[in-house]
């Protein structure tokens, strides 16, 4: 993948095919999104989940309690998202690409991405890496949960500086 175009073709057409079966290795991440989620120590954090898939950190978040809009390019992936939602949660999902967060500066108290940057190339990750910031408020966290091999260019990145 060179660019966001071809990112945007493999996003759509990968996660179309995956969708319905990308739920059947939740079982191995329900632990680790529990601990993300109760790291959050702001009964009234509003939080912005990127990259969100079919929904499974938001939503443990929004177990929590708190205010979650979930966001990710894939339109199927978010069709199994919004199937999960209980009445009770403050959470909502929207299809939206992700290097431009459509929300205003300083919006949430946290920003997450679960998952999501590993399989991105570079220069989009980067791009969301910074909306991100942009649209966290200055005292707010930023939370990413993922897996690199040293040598993914992105991932090394992380290490040093997440965002310029």
């Amino acid at each position: 993948m060179k660019n966001r175009i071809d990112y945007k073709w493999y996003n759509k057409n990968w996660f179309k095919k995956m969708a319905p079966v990308y739920d059947y290795v939740e079982f191995l991440l329900i632990n680790l999104r529990k601990k993300v989620s109760n790291k959050v120590n702001n009964p009234n954090a509003k939080i912005l989940d990127v990259a969100c898939g079919t929904g499974n950190q938001s939503i443990a978040f929004a177990k929590n309690g708190f205010s979650v809009i979930g966001i990710d390019l894939s339109s199927d992936m978010l069709k199994y998202a919004k199937k999960k939602i209980k009445k009770t949660y403050d959470l909502k999902f929207v299809c939206c690409d992700a290097t431009r967060i459509p929300y205003k500066k300083s919006s949430f108290d946290i920003s997450s991405i679960s998952f999501g940057l590993h399989d991105m190339p570079e220069e989009i990750g980067i791009k969301i890496l910074k909306e991100m910031k942009r649209t966290t408020k200055k005292n707010g966290n930023i939370i990413i949960v993922d897996y690199y091999t040293p040598r993914e260019r992105l991932a090394s990145l992380l290490g040093h500086k997440i965002v310029k």
